[in-house]
């Protein structure tokens, strides 16, 4: 049995239950009854690259990735059965995080073995078609700008940034930097007015120079990738420092090592300043496909 695929068989983990699975495995389903199944999209790629990903475990022992082709296209998609994802069951199942993650594990782990064929388009977690047709309508106008993409991100992968803000230690940090432009000839007394004044600044200019100093970390790292985006931030990540920026770059894979040893480098030279730089990934290049608009 595949490895990958026991994270999402959690309730058939005993040995007693193997042999039952593998029967399962083994006998062919009934023909499904029309309007009974969905497709579950998973990315796109090339033909003959993804053709390569088909015949693997998906969600359950007894779903299968296959490989749908539009023109010069493929899809990497499950074939669910409806009420998988639909109706008063599925809801509560989907309310669960327990049932929801280790099948966005899953969609993950599919897409980074498609990533080992050739590029992809990854597609969020929970794309379905309704049917074959209805995929296919959504996806061939945009053809076009697959392919251009698919050219793009090739031998790539999304690194994540993360510039988090330890605010005190930046207003700290802030402060000293406007002491130290003060006139050192300076009288008791306005030193004492020039001091009070700098703590005025600081704080109007704080927000700015925290701007300033992510746009310089973001600087260092673009010659080691091929582009980067900036990202939403989420609102809590559970941790005491702020996010200060948050962004999406698209490296070469032979420079993921480099790009993780220049983004410790700058976290040790910004970490006066109040700024902490953290890399996440390798990730399927999301952050950089093309809108298909609301196509699922």
């Amino acid at each position: 049995m595949d490895e990958a695929s026991d994270i999402f068989d959690q309730n058939h983990g005993t040995p007693a239950d193997v042999a039952e699975i593998a029967a399962r495995v083994e006998t062919k389903p009934p023909a499904p009854i029309p309007g009974t199944e969905m497709i579950y999209a998973l990315c796109v790629g090339r033909c003959a690259q993804i053709a390569a990903c088909e015949e693997q475990p998906g969600f359950e022992r007894h779903h299968c990735v296959s490989a749908r082709v539009i023109g010069e296209l493929s899809v990497l998609s499950i074939v669910l059965e409806a009420s998988y994802l639909r109706g008063e069951a599925a809801e509560e199942r989907l309310a669960d995080l327990a049932w929801v993650a280790p099948r966005a594990v899953r969609h993950e782990e599919i897409l980074r073995s498609a990533m080992r064929c050739g590029p992809i388009l990854p597609l969020p977690f929970g794309t379905v078609f309704s049917t074959v047709l209805t995929m296919h309508r959504a996806i061939a106008p945009h053809s076009e700008a697959i392919s251009s993409y698919l050219d793009r991100v090739e031998g790539c992968v999304e690194m994540g940034i993360r510039i988090a803000l330890d605010r005190e230690a930046a207003k700290h940090a802030c402060r000293q930097e406007l002491e130290s432009a003060l006139p050192v000839a300076l009288t008791p007394g306005a030193r004492y007015l020039a001091m009070r004044r700098v703590g005025d600044q600081s704080a109007k200019l704080l927000d700015s120079i925290i701007a300033r100093r992510c746009s310089a970390v973001i600087g260092e790292l673009e010659p080691l990738t091929r582009g980067v985006v900036a990202r939403r931030a989420s609102a809590d990540r559970g941790d005491s420092l702020e996010t200060a920026g948050l962004y999406a770059a698209l490296v070469d894979d032979s420079s993921v090592d480099a790009f993780r040893e220049r983004v410790e480098s700058l976290s040790g030279e910004y970490v006066a300043a109040g700024l902490m730089v953290q890399a996440t990934g390798p990730w399927a290049p999301y952050s950089f496909c093309p809108s298909l608009g609301a196509c699922a």
